[in-house]
């Protein structure tokens, strides 16, 4: 730890010191509008990945004359069970992968920014899944993820190419965005739970720009 670390930053990392490492990741899941997301690590700070279909609308094209409120979303993000309270920006949304990137609304929203800093500072953010052997054809691998009642079930999965297939199918209506996590104890986000037993794999669904960033393992 660096001298510079602030109290926060100190208790926070006391904290997770002290979790099991699906606790630390529960830390991290939070409210999207009607579903969920997650906050991931990059070199910059950490930024929130949820489904493209927990936004409620899609943003203009970035080809067109974009202003910053055209992207920012008031008042779509807040803790698990808590009315939304806190302000994003659109960083990225492909709504064929069904993946979007969310983070810190332009500086013109001053006090909107402020609360998103003190909202994900009290939070950690995690690796996503970035080993080459996770796609092997027709194996299985250990999973799980967050339920509604705040249980994590395990289940198997099978990792594609493009994307994470789960034996468990019931993934409930308000559980899109949440993370799928592949490795329960390095606690690294293999996807993103969409629909049924098919969900996106982030490594292959998000922009090369942001996964020089993310933290990776």
């Amino acid at each position: 730890m660096s001298e510079d670390n602030t109290p926060t930053e100190l208790s926070a990392f006391a904290a997770a010191l002290s979790q099991t490492p699906l606790e630390y990741a529960q830390n991290s899941v939070i409210r999207v509008g009607y579903g969920r997301g997650f906050l991931a690590q990059t070199v910059d700070g950490p930024v929130i990945i949820t489904c493209a279909h927990c936004l409620p609308h899609m943003p203009p094209a970035i080809g067109s004359v974009m202003r910053p409120h055209e992207r920012t979303y008031f008042r779509l993000v807040g803790a698990l069970g808590a009315k939304p309270t806190i302000t994003v920006e659109c960083l990225f949304v492909d709504p064929v992968a069904d993946v979007a990137v969310l983070g810190e609304p332009d500086g013109q929203f001053y006090d909107e920014a402020e609360a998103y800093c003190a909202f994900v500072e009290e939070r950690q953010g995690l690796p996503i899944a970035a080993e080459q052997n996770a796609a092997l054809p027709g194996v299985q691998r250990g999973g799980a993820w967050l339920t509604l009642e705040g249980e994590w079930v395990h289940h198997s999965l099978e990792v594609g190419v493009r994307c994470v297939c789960t034996s468990e199918k019931n993934a409930a209506r308000g559980m899109s965005g949440s993370p799928i996590i592949l490795d329960t104890v390095r606690k690294t986000v293999v996807g993103v739970v969409a629909s049924g037993s098919v969900h996106p794999r982030l490594v292959t669904a998000l922009p090369a720009w942001l996964l020089r960033k993310l933290v990776l393992r």
